[in-house]
């Protein structure tokens, strides 16, 4: 039975090669603001509607930012 420590040490190793393989792109708290959204409706991003948007994008799973029309960041 392996241990915890080994346990650890194996999903980091598996987290780190998959972050190597994706060249460290993801997604961000901040990407919300980057969304398709925000083109089409150019005066929404400012304000108390983007601090709501950033605050929905940052607390929301990664399942949103494809939802939203957003890009991983390279």
């Amino acid at each position: 039975m392996a241990t915890f420590s080994s346990q650890v040490e194996a999903i980091s190793a598996t987290v780190l090669e998959q972050s190597r393989q994706d060249h460290f792109a993801g997604h961000d708290p901040f990407d919300g603001l980057n969304s398709k959204l925000f083109e089409w409706m150019h005066g929404l991003k400012s304000g108390i509607f983007g601090l709501a948007w950033i605050q929905f994008f940052k607390q929301s799973p990664a399942l949103c930012n494809s939802a939203s029309i957003v890009s991983r960041a390279a």
